[in-house]
C-alpha cells in the first residue's frame, strides 16, 4: 500500500469513527432529551392528581377512596392508586381480572397483590391451587379470588360461570390452537369495552404437538390467525361466521410481542339518546346512558335539535325563562343550561342497538352502539350510580345560585315540597291537603324543623289551594323549572308528590342525612323508583 493510500484509509477511519460516535452521543442525547421530557409529562400528570385529591386522609372509607380511584383512572384512560406515606394503599380503581391456567395459583396470588381492591379470577381444567389451601390461608386473605375448574374450551361451562362482565383477561392456559382461539371466540365477547384480552405463549403455534389444526396447518396457528385477523379473508378453523365478525368488528389495536404475546383492545361504543317528554322524563333516560358510561365507559351523546332534550314540556307548561337578551327574546333551554356538559350528536351509528325501557330494567354488555328508549322508570338501571348523576350535570350557574340565595332566605335545614296539582296532571290526585299534614307531622315527630318551607309547584298559588298556607307558612317558588330544581337541591328535607319532577330533585340532592317522605301507593312507590332509606307513609 502506498503512502497516499496509507493516509486515505487512515483519514477514512478516523472520519468514519468520528460520524459513529457523533451517532451515538446524539441518540444520546435524544433518547435522555425523549426520556426527560416523558417524565416531565408524568410529573405534571401527578402533580395535577395530587391537587385534584388533595390530602388522602379526607376519604372516610375505603368505599369513598376507590370511588374516587374510579373516577380519575376513567378520566386518564390508566390505573389510578392512591398510596400514603407509608407505603400504604387506600383506595385502588376496581378491576375484574380473568386469568385461565391456575396450576398453583401464584399468579392470581399476583394479581391479588398488584390489584388491590379488584376481583380475581381463575380458570383451569384441573388444579390444586395454593389458595385454596388451608395453610395459605391463615397468612393471606383470599376473598377476591374466585376459582372455576373446567374446560376453557366449553361455551356452557364459561356461561355458567363467567357471568359477570371483566376488564382483563389473560389466556396463559393449555396454549393449544383450540384453546386459544375458542377461548378469544366465547369471552371477548365478555370483555367490557377498552378492555384488554391477552395471549401468551403464542411460540406454541410453531409446536406440532400444539397444533390441533388439519394436517398441522400453520395457516391455522393463533400466531397466524392474529396477524391476519383484520384482514377480510382470514380464515380460522375454529372462529367463523358471526363470532368472526364479532371480534373483527369490535378490535380498537392488536399487539404481538416477539411472537409470544398478544394483547388486543377493545373498542368503546357510545350510547345515544333523543329525550322524551318531559325534563324529569329525560332525565331517566340520562341517567340510564350515565350508567353505562359508569360502568362500561361509554361515551354519552345527545340528539341536537331533540325538541324534548332542548325544551321538554316546559313551553307548553310555561316553565321556561326567557334570555335577558330583550331583542332575541329566547327561551333558555335544556341544552343550554343543565345538559350544556353533554356532547350532541345528528346521526347516530346504523348498527347501535335500540335498548327499550319504559319500567323494566333491561341492561345488556355493550356488543356495539346503544340508543336508549322508552321513559327509563326503573331505579334498576342506575341506582348504583345515582350519586354520581349530578357530576354530569350543569348544576352550578353561579349567577342562578346567586340569584337564589338572594331572593329566598334560610334554605339551610329546610324542606322542599312538591306539589303537582295543574291540568297537566289529572291522573295525580291521590295525595290531598291531609297527606302533606300527614307528612309534615312525620317530619316533625323525628326532629325536622317544619318552620322553614318551600312549595315547588306547576301552579303558583299551590299551598293556598290546599288551605295550609295559615297552618304552614311556606315560601312558594314561583320560577322556571331549572332555577326549581337548583333551590331544591339546596334543601335539605323533602315531601315529593305523584310527580317524578319533584323525584329528581330528591335524587340529586346531595345532602347529608336527607330525609325523604313518599307516598304509598303511587307511582313512586308502585314502580319502585325510591331509595332504600326513604319514608313510606299512607296519602
Amino acid at each position: 500500500m502506498g503512502i497516499r493510500s496509507r493516509i486515505f484509509f487512515i483519514v477514512f477511519v478516523l472520519l468514519t469513527a468520528s460520524i459513529f460516535i457523533t451517532y451515538v452521543v446524539a441518540e444520546r442525547d435524544l433518547t435522555n432529551t425523549f426520556k426527560l421530557q416523558i417524565v416531565d409529562e408524568l410529573k405534571k400528570q401527578a402533580n395535577l392528581l395530587s391537587l385534584s385529591v388533595q390530602n388522602i386522609s379526607k376519604f372516610n372509607s375505603i368505599e369513598e377512596a376507590d370511588a374516587e380511584a374510579d373516577k380519575l383512572a376513567e378520566a386518564l384512560n390508566s390505573r389510578v392508586t392512591f398510596i400514603k406515606n407509608n407505603g400504604m394503599v387506600v383506595g385502588d380503581s376496581e378491576l375484574n381480572v380473568l386469568e385461565i391456567g391456575i396450576r398453583e395459583g401464584w399468579s392470581h396470588l399476583m394479581w391479588c397483590d398488584y390489584f388491590k381492591y379488584s376481583k380475581i379470577y381463575g380458570i383451569d381444567n384441573f388444579s390444586d391451587p395454593v389458595f385454596l389451601n388451608n395453610n395459605i390461608n391463615k397468612t393471606y386473605n383470599f376473598d377476591r379470588i374466585t376459582a372455576f375448574i373446567g374446560d376453557q374450551t366449553d361455551e356452557k361451562f364459561l356461561n355458567e360461570n363467567i357471568t359477570f362482565d371483566l376488564d382483563i383477561i389473560i389466556d396463559d392456559g393449555g396454549h393449544k390452537m383450540s384453546h386459544q382461539q375458542l377461548s378469544l371466540k366465547y369471552l371477548f365477547k365478555k370483555l367490557k369495552p377498552n378492555g384488554y384480552y391477552i395471549i401468551e405463549d403464542l411460540h406454541t403455534s410453531e409446536w406440532d404437538g400444539f397444533l390441533d389444526v388439519p394436517n398441522n396447518n400453520r395457516k391455522y396457528s393463533t400466531l397466524n390467525f392474529l396477524k391476519n385477523i383484520q384482514n377480510q379473508n382470514i380464515d380460522s378453523h375454529f372462529i367463523k361466521g358471526d363470532e368472526l365478525m364479532y371480534i373483527q368488528d369490535n378490535i380498537k389495536s392488536i399487539n404481538i410481542y416477539d411472537n409470544k404475546l398478544c394483547i388486543i383492545q377493545k373498542k368503546n361504543y357510545n350510547v345515544y339518546l333523543d329525550g322524551i317528554a318531559g325534563l324529569d322524563n329525560t332525565l331517566f333516560q340520562i341517567a340510564t346512558a350515565i350508567g353505562y358510561k359508569e360502568k362500561y365507559n361509554l361515551d354519552i351523546f345527545l340528539k341536537s335539535g331533540s325538541y324534548e332534550i332542548k325544551y321538554g314540556t316546559s313551553i307548553i307548561f310555561n316553565r321556561i325563562k326567557l334570555s335577558n337578551d330583550p331583542i332575541s327574546n329566547e327561551y333558555i333551554t335544556y341544552d343550554k343550561t343543565i345538559f350544556s356538559k353533554f356532547d350532541y350528536y345528528d346521526t347516530a351509528n346504523n348498527s347501535a342497538i335500540e335498548l327499550v325501557n319504559d319500567y323494566t330494567d333491561n341492561i345488556v354488555i355493550p356488543s356495539s352502539d346503544i340508543i336508549i328508549k322508552g321513559y327509563c322508570q326503573n331505579i334498576g338501571l342506575f341506582k348504583e350510580y345515582i350519586h354520581k348523576i349530578p357530576e354530569y350535570l350543569h348544576l352550578n350557574d353561579p349567577i342562578r345560585n346567586n340569584y337564589i340565595k338572594s331572593k329566598y332566605k334560610n334554605l339551610e335545614n329546610s324542606v322542599m315540597i312538591g306539589v303537582r296539582i295543574g291540568d297537566d296532571l289529572k291522573h295525580m290526585k291521590k295525595v290531598t291537603r291531609n297527606s302533606y299534614i300527614k307528612a309534615l307531622e312525620t317530619l316533625k315527630g323525628i326532629g325536622v324543623n317544619i318552620e322553614n318551607l318551600f312549595i315547588i309547584s306547576d301552579v303558583d298559588n299551590a299551598w293556598e289551594i290546599f288551605d295550609l298556607q295559615n297552618i304552614y307558612p311556606a315560601t312558594q317558588v314561583v320560577e322556571d323549572d331549572i332555577t326549581q330544581i337548583y333551590l331544591g337541591r339546596m334543601c335539605s328535607h323533602f315531601i315529593l308528590s305523584e310527580s317524578t319532577f319533584h323525584l329528581w330533585i330528591a335524587y340529586l340532592c346531595n345532602t347529608v342525612n336527607k330525609k325523604v317522605i313518599v307516598f304509598k301507593d303511587t307511582d313512586i312507590t308502585n314502580r319502585k323508583l325510591f331509595l332504600d332509606d326513604w319514608i313510606h307513609i299512607d296519602y
